[in-house]
């Protein structure tokens, strides 16, 4: 796995408890990231990975993302920003007739319980213009695949 990621140009490495994105330089070999929490635009289209718990992710706006449960019972929780924008989210099960959403303003989350070990889609998307940076932020109560 760790060879797979590497040949993306990405690895993921667990040191105490909190996941450190990194980055592989041609030139100068491995460059961490250790400013903050997994970006999720570091992956190709395509793959994905699984990140411990706890960990946090940063999902920008408008771009689909797959969310995988890892075990039972899981639950995940997308948070907005302090300073951002209002935000729609977009939970696609397939299979439920239905598509979940919440309207999520500065500092509210909302969670979402997997019903199956099925995977789910996400999409987020601002509710007006906004001139904020807007960012979601991504956890789970247990290991969670996440891709794009």
């Amino acid at each position: 796995m760790n060879n797979f990621l590497r040949s993306l140009g990405v690895c993921a490495l667990l040191v105490s408890s909190t996941l450190l994105a990194i980055e592989v330089d041609s030139d100068n070999g491995p460059v961490f990231d250790t400013e903050g929490p997994f970006d999720i635009t570091q992956l190709p289209q395509g793959a994905s990975v699984t990140l411990p718990s706890p960990a946090t992710t940063v999902v920008p706006l408008s771009t689909f993302y797959r969310v995988g449960p890892t075990d039972k019972a899981q639950v995940f929780r997308i948070s907005a920003s302090d300073s951002g924008c209002a935000v729609k989210v977009h939970v696609y099960d397939k299979t439920s007739d239905q598509v979940k959403t919440s309207m999520l303003r500065s500092g509210e989350s909302m969670i979402y319980r997997f019903e199956r070990l099925n995977g789910v889609r996400v999409h987020a998307s601002p509710v007006e213009s906004c001139k904020a940076k807007t960012r979601l932020v991504l956890d789970s109560n247990r290991p969670l695949e996440i891709g794009m």
